[in-house]
């Protein structure tokens, strides 16, 4: 978060537990249910951080794909 006097933290909002796979849209259906859950606006997503494996950043089926796909994730 920025505040402010331009300082400037960061915070871990919580950790989301996958059970069984781990494919892009298991994680993108599990961060947009906690995200709704706990009432985090989706417009005010500035970014995404990636590790680089293909459940992350598919062209297909990645989570970043599936995000800039979805109407309630802003242009990132």
């Amino acid at each position: 978060m920025v505040f402010h006097n331009w300082s400037i933290r960061e915070e871990v909002f919580g950790i989301i537990t996958l059970k069984e796979r781990t494919r892009g849209i298991d994680i993108f259906i599990a961060f947009k249910n906690y995200c709704f859950e706990i009432k985090l606006p989706l417009r005010k997503l500035v970014t995404v951080t990636k590790d680089g494996t293909r459940s992350m950043f598919s062209s297909v089926n990645g989570f970043i794909d599936l995000c800039e796909k979805d109407d309630d994730f802003p242009d990132f």
